[in-house]
């Protein structure tokens, strides 16, 4: 069974997980369209899109890309709350250890954390979450053992 699927299985009051593996042919249509979605998001926005999330980030009235920083944002900054799209992909995470990780985040609806590298996610991570309803965490390190609850 694949690993990314067996998040669903997760009591972290999320509406919908969407996950995509990198076998496409497993995936339905809806979430590989959802997932281009995620991943096009703030980058087909135009040239309307601000400095914001300490100067780290780049922002549209609902959407955030802090995405490609290579380790060097090891934060989730503050948004106001209209945004509700993060794309925090790329940053070389290895793990989020605190749950505390999202705690400037929890109004958002869709989080992007592709190409992070990461291998552990707390278990109380999500848990603050009171809207969020696609999560994208294809392309890490994900073990289906590491990420039980405890």
């Amino acid at each position: 069974m694949n690993v990314l699927w067996m998040l669903k299985f997760l009591a972290l009051n999320i509406l919908q997980l969407v996950c995509v593996s990198e076998n496409f042919s497993s995936t339905s249509a809806r979430s590989r369209e959802q997932l281009d979605q995620g991943w096009t998001g703030v980058r087909s926005v135009g040239n309307n899109l601000t400095s914001c999330g300490d100067g780290r980030c780049r922002c549209n009235a609902t959407h955030a890309d802090c995405s490609n920083h290579q380790g060097n944002l090891t934060y989730i900054p503050t948004f106001p709350h209209t945004i509700y799209y993060l794309n925090f992909s790329r940053n070389n995470l290895s793990d989020i250890k605190n749950d505390d990780f999202f705690k400037n985040v929890t109004h958002i609806r869709q989080l992007d954390l592709v190409y992070n590298g990461l291998k552990y996610i707390s278990s109380g991570a999500f848990r603050n979450f009171s809207r969020l309803t696609d999560l994208y965490l294809s392309f890490n390190r994900l073990s289906y053992y590491i990420i039980t609850r405890s």
